[in-house]
């Protein structure tokens, strides 16, 4: 398998094309290989996900948005995988499932994921990981990760998007790595809809400052208007 095989790295491939990969129809690119999993229903019984969504994509799995990319967004892993490895999940956060399912806890995806493809993982060391089992991936890699771990997972938090994600967010704009702070910054915007201008070179309590005056303008936003 080479690079060309998804795409042209020196030629350039169209957005258009990297986005189809991502997707139930760029799974042609992986059956022509692992013809086993052709047809809809071979993609059903091995993701246990609808073949046509999100979760029916090969690359969401084995190659998810998990590093850290240039436009201080998430870009794809180049070291293909699987999510149940027992060493990504047991010793690399955040679990990769929470990416799409960050409304599930540790606990349960660990038991699906237990239950669906016959793995076994040790709760102690996820445990160790996370805080508690009961705690939700993505925020608690916020918490408790390495500073790319917290940086992937404010910038996933940022992708779903939504209010709640948003004090989990802000908390990682003061980490101590001025890098972390500026995917924190461009998460916040994707989960609240509203500029950042916050200068995350700035000392940590000047940052916390600001920080308290865009929220504080948020909530002043949301009582005006709020519809």
């Amino acid at each position: 398998m080479a690079c060309s095989t998804c795409h042209d790295p020196h030629a350039g491939t169209g957005r258009e094309r990297l986005e189809e990969l991502g997707t139930a129809v760029g799974n042609r690119t992986c059956t022509g290989c692992h013809t086993r999993y052709e047809g809809a229903q071979a993609v059903a019984r091995h993701t246990h996900h609808q073949p046509a969504g999100a979760g029916g994509a090969c690359l969401a799995c084995h190659m998810p948005k998990k590093n850290m990319g240039l436009a201080y967004e998430l870009t794809r892993y180049h070291r293909i995988g699987s999510p149940n490895d027992p060493a990504r999940v047991e010793g690399d956060r955040p679990l990769e499932c929470a990416l799409c399912h960050n409304d599930r806890s540790v606990a349960a995806l660990a038991d699906t994921m237990e239950r669906w493809w016959g793995r076994r993982f040790d709760r102690q060391k996820l445990r160790a990981l996370y805080g508690r089992l009961e705690a939700k991936p993505l925020v608690a890699t916020i918490a408790y990760g390495k500073p790319h771990e917290v940086a992937t997972a404010a910038a996933a938090l940022g992708e779903l998007g939504g209010a709640d994600a948003v004090p989990f967010i802000a908390s990682a704009l003061t980490n101590e790595y001025p890098l972390v702070r500026y995917f924190a910054r461009r998460a916040l915007e994707r989960a609240s809809g509203r500029p950042v201008t916050i200068d995350v070179e700035e000392d940590v309590s000047r940052i916390q400052v600001a920080l308290k005056k865009w929220q504080d303008a948020g909530a002043a936003q949301t009582v005006a208007n709020p519809h």
